[in-house]
């Protein structure tokens, strides 16, 4: 099975000082992860940052938090502590 972090580093993200944070790591050759990001986008507000991290414009945070499965959706605290992950999709593609 794949693992995900339990800890992100909120200045790694975009909206540090934001409560909280919902980051979709991603591919662009991933069909499920465009639906999965055109999900979690829609969480965007004054309390709430939302990223997506896309492989080939930041495989360096891909390689660093060990993200090995996309999409990957993570929900991380004002602490970077990792609330909430999902991993892949429940329609079977991607």
């Amino acid at each position: 099975g794949w693992t995900v972090p339990a800890q992100l580093a909120r200045p790694d993200f975009d909206r540090p000082d934001a409560p909280w944070l919902v980051v979709v790591f991603s591919s662009a050759t991933c069909l499920a992860c465009r639906g999965t990001w055109a999900k979690v986008e829609q969480l965007a507000g004054d309390t709430v940052a939302v990223q997506e991290v896309e492989v080939g414009e930041r495989a360096d945070l891909h390689e660093r938090y060990g993200i090995d499965a996309v999409p990957c959706v993570l929900v991380a605290d004002e602490d970077g502590l990792v609330r909430a992950s999902f991993l892949g999709c429940d329609h079977g593609a991607g």
